[in-house]
């Protein structure tokens, strides 16, 4: 669906050590947040913390199927094959006949795997509704629905530690999530209060 030059590009020349191939995505959780919030966030910037680098497409191991790995905190694309690195807003790179910046590139992955076609809606009925996911293999976000805005959001979280190549990506086993979202609070401006 993808179509071959794209498929291409993000394969690479092979399945890595890692279980991924080709691209590379930086993450970042203050981009996430900046997107979902701009005006909340207008002073923030992402690119001032480190991000977290993972490949683009991975194999998913109890299933051996391939998976996009994006969504709203894919900020940029860093480097593919063919030894450039550190792509981002505003570069270009190929795919096959068609030439994307590192953003639009993002945008299309992020359409692609979001397409109603592949979108599961969870309406919560009741308090005790319970979803559960494969987390290495969904991408999941909150959403309106009956109880949005009538009660206090109270969200318990029970993760299974993931041991598969992929579970930490390039980065460092063990690293601490590079965010300072997960220990300031910030104020309308984007300003952060510690």
């Amino acid at each position: 669906e993808l179509g071959d030059g794209l498929v291409e590009l993000l394969a690479g020349t092979g399945i890595g050590d890692d279980g991924g191939t080709g691209l590379v995505g930086a993450h970042s959780v203050m981009h996430s947040r900046k997107l979902g919030s701009p005006e909340f966030f207008a002073d923030l910037d992402p690119t001032g913390a480190p991000m977290y680098r993972h490949r683009i497409l991975q194999r998913h191991e109890p299933s051996g199927r391939m998976n996009l790995y994006v969504g709203a905190h894919l900020h940029h694309i860093e480097s593919f094959p063919g030894g450039h690195s550190n792509v981002t807003h505003g570069e270009k790179l190929r795919s096959g006949e068609e030439i994307l910046d590192s953003w639009a590139l993002v945008q299309k992955l992020n359409a692609h795997a979001t397409q109603a076609k592949y979108v599961v809606s969870v309406p919560w009925l009741d308090p005790t509704d319970l979803v559960i996911w494969d987390n290495r293999a969904v991408l999941h976000r909150v959403g309106s629905g009956t109880f949005e805005g009538k009660y206090i959001r109270d969200v318990r979280r029970t993760t299974v530690h993931d041991d598969s190549p992929t579970a930490w990506g390039l980065n460092k086993i063990g690293s601490p999530y590079p965010s300072s979202l997960t220990s300031a609070t910030f104020t309308p401006s984007g300003e952060s209060v510690r």
